[in-house]
């Protein structure tokens, strides 16, 4: 949704905050990610100052322009930046790139890079992985090469017969080149001739003198990716994750010819392995013997945790009298994933003597360096009664059972706790340490799968070793994890991961199973002044209208009647709703820019917008920051909309031709 707390492209910032682990729409984000997302942006950057200067439009395109659209940011399993341009401002572009990025960048062309054999053009960050200092320093942390795809936009023929033509001669080259390809023959002169070859035939009808363009790519061999040249006249800038980056103002045709339904998610996919950056990290954790920014598996802490549970089968015995359980949760927004845990220990008040103990946590860097402190207690549910952590007595009391959430041990680069709370000094303090990640990530949907993937760096962790018990929201997940321990431990130790990893409804019994436990979180939000000042207090049903300058663009004067229309209905909707009309920022602080005339036509309705009954305008977006109490909402594809879905706010999806 809107934000405040957006930078420019040339004033590119990133808060701690941004680069901890995170779970969006129940994938899982680490932070090595989210290091690899700013150090693509901050490449970004460059090319939106050079673009800029030289008066050179560019466009976020593929799956970034989804990203853009429906999520304000990448799609959470999408881990590359794709941009377009048409081959006029491709060329310039990249006769101007060469001259004034930054020294240790590298730009990609054929014609540039004689090994270099995309028909796209790319921009790289450097040669080579670099964790030298200043490196780190300026790309956030992250020490892989990073880099953007620039695909050009070409020329169609006009002509259908010359298209034709054209696309056989292309044809035949693409035959050739795949040939040479089975024959491994990729650094041969015949390959190099080809795909010089190929980008000619690609670029040789202008884009400058054509009604239509393409991504050849894809257009030669599949026919897909064309579009009318007119779609890429506008760019305008959207929210992207804590910037902004340039879409087609017609945004929601250019993804309508590309995907179809674009608000239909689609988790997988992709032409490459997850992480883009994985080759890099097997070979730096070559280099090193261990991954020098996560932790990698310790055979000593392994035998010790072996070891452990070898002395506790052993002693066999069970305590007599109640078990003291402390459980030590970290962050609010975390505590529905332990919950099943609280409400199994607190329901036989007989058997365990229960205290919760939020632990608090500290940002830190790539350096080791520690900063601020952060102590969510007071943000826990009412009906939970949370005890300060400092003021335990974990030597004297010795609980039976600690719970702990966090994965790690100080191998992470963003989030830390204090020592005492890393899972091996807590080993130090109770008869069984119990593990429950705290990221609440959904099952992957099949084998080897990008979720799966990015579950896996959850998996060779310090408290998944050093816990006596692992305890897993789904029975796929805790087959995940003994599969993925038994590739790094050997198939002779499957039945200390058996006995070791569990579900939530293993251990707590089938009532309490986690089908049908707390839901996926979200912020809430507080009803605040401007909210009330807005909607005024009330009891009314709360529907938000929000429509969008992609709809505006394409429709014009019939995307205004359809908004006058639309007006109409809530108005004669009777007192039973208040109908909140939030016209997407871009409209406001852009449409007047790029198309006066439109807006002349807009600008009536929008002043006469408070004068209807049921009916206020909100041109500054505070609707967005109070979801929570919306009923439904009406209008055009897009985050908002996406973000609905996932809250489970009804949805209708505005028609321009109803």
């Amino acid at each position: 949704m809107e934000s405040n707390n957006r930078f420019e492209l040339e004033n590119l910032s990133f808060p701690p905050e941004f680069f901890r682990d995170e779970v969006r729409e129940g994938f899982y984000i680490a932070t090595m990610m989210k290091r690899y997302w700013a150090a693509q942006l901050k490449v970004l950057s460059h090319i939106a100052r050079i673009c800029k200067a030289h008066g050179i439009r560019w466009f976020a395109d593929c799956g970034s322009l989804i990203g853009a659209v429906r999520h304000e940011g990448y799609i959470p399993w999408d881990d590359d930046l794709d941009i377009c341009m048409l081959r006029s401002d491709w060329l310039r572009f990249f006769e101007i790139a060469a001259k004034e990025l930054p020294a240790e960048y590298e730009v990609l062309t054929i014609k540039s890079q004689k090994e270099y054999a995309q028909i796209i053009g790319r921009i790289v960050n450097s040669h080579a992985i670099d964790y030298g200092p200043q490196h780190m320093a300026d790309f956030y942390g992250c020490p892989y090469t990073v880099g953007i795809d620039v695909f050009p936009l070409d020329g169609v023929y006009d002509d259908p017969e010359k298209e034709d033509d054209r696309k056989k001669r292309a044809q035949a080259v693409l035959k050739e080149l795949k040939l040479l390809e089975e024959k491994g023959l990729e650094t041969s002169g015949r390959y190099r001739e080809l795909i010089i070859k190929i980008e000619e035939l690609y670029s040789e009808c202008s884009s400058d003198d054509s009604e239509n363009v393409a991504l050849m790519p894809f257009f030669i061999p599949e026919n897909n990716h064309k579009y009318p040249k007119d779609l890429f006249e506008h760019p305008i800038k959207l929210p992207f994750e804590n910037t902004y980056i340039n879409v087609p103002a017609r945004y929601e045709e250019v993804l309508t010819i590309e995907y179809g339904d674009f608000m239909h998610v689609v988790k997988g996919g992709g032409i490459h392995e997850y992480p883009v950056y994985s080759a890099q990290q097997e070979t730096l954790k070559k280099a090193f013997g261990h991954n020098p920014y996560a932790y990698t598996l310790n055979y000593n802490e392994l035998i010790g945790s072996v070891q452990r549970y070898a002395k506790k089968l052993v002693a066999q015995g069970e305590k007599s009298g109640k078990k003291v359980v402390a459980l030590l949760p970290c962050r609010a927004m975390w505590w529905g994933t332990i919950e099943p845990l609280w409400r199994y220990y607190v329901s036989r008040p007989e058997e365990y003597d229960v205290h919760v103990l939020p632990v608090f946590f500290f940002d830190c860097d790539f350096g080791g360096n520690v900063g601020e402190k952060h102590d969510e207690r007071n943000l826990f549910p009412e009906e939970v009664k949370v005890e300060p952590c400092e003021n335990f007595d974990f030597a004297g009391i010795h609980p039976d059972i600690i719970v702990t959430q966090v994965p790690f041990d100080g191998f992470n680069t963003s989030f830390t706790l204090h020592e005492f709370f890393y899972s091996g000094n807590l080993l130090n303090f109770t008869d069984e340490l119990i593990y429950v990640p705290c990221y609440d990530v959904d099952d992957p949907l099949e084998e080897g799968d990008k979720a799966e993937a990015a579950i896996k760096t959850l998996i060779e962790q310090q408290a998944v070793i050093n816990s006596d018990r692992v305890i897993l929201a789904t029975e796929k997940l805790k087959d995940m994890y003994i599969g993925r321990l038994l590739e790094l431990t050997g198939e002779d130790t499957r039945s200390y991961w058996l006995q070791k990893i569990a579900t939530m409804a293993e251990y707590c019994g089938e009532e309490h199973d986690t089908e049908s436990r707390a839901p996926k979180h979200y912020l809430t939000d507080s009803c605040d002044e401007d909210w009330l000042t807005l909607v005024g207090d009330n009891n009314r049903k709360i529907m938000v209208y929000y429509f969008t300058i992609s709809f505006l663009m394409q429709g014009q004067e019939k995307a205004i009647d359809k908004i006058s229309r639309s007006l109409n209905i809530f108005e004669e909707a009777g007192d039973s709703i208040i109908a909140v009309i939030v016209p997407q920022n871009a409209i406001l602080s852009q449409l007047r820019e790029i198309d006066q005339a439109l807006w002349n036509k807009l600008e009536p309705v929008l002043n006469t917008i408070s004068e209807r009954k049921n009916c206020v305008l909100d041109n500054k977006g505070i609707a967005l920051n109070n979801m929570s109490k919306w009923n439904a909402f009406y209008g055009d594809r897009g985050a908002v909309a996406h973000k609905c879905i996932e809250m489970g706010i009804p949805v209708m999806i505005e028609n321009l031709e109803i």
